[in-house]
């Protein structure tokens, strides 16, 4: 936001302009951080959306056919035993 806000001032600005625009750019950039860490405070989070979509659960809903769910630690993958060449 910072470095596109530079670059429009920079080449589309005035002669004389209001403010230099390295520091609109600044301005440009600090409200763009402050927005950015303030959105997830303001937008629904999914909880298990995560899992969801490690597990392949959203590709099958979707008619793909994704991959098996991971395997857990000191489990068995899906398919078989998976064998480790030496």
């Amino acid at each position: 936001m910072g470095l596109a806000t530079w670059l429009v001032l920079l080449v589309a600005g005035q002669e004389d302009p209001l403010m230099p625009a390295q520091f609109a750019g600044l301005l440009a950039a600090i409200f763009g951080m402050i927005a950015g860490s303030l959105a997830p405070q303001r937008l629904p989070h999914d909880a298990g959306l995560h899992d969801r979509l490690r597990n392949g659960h959203l590709a099958h809903a979707a008619g793909h056919g994704g991959h098996p769910p991971p395997a857990h630690h000191g489990e068995q993958p899906a398919g078989g035993p998976v064998h480790q060449a030496n």
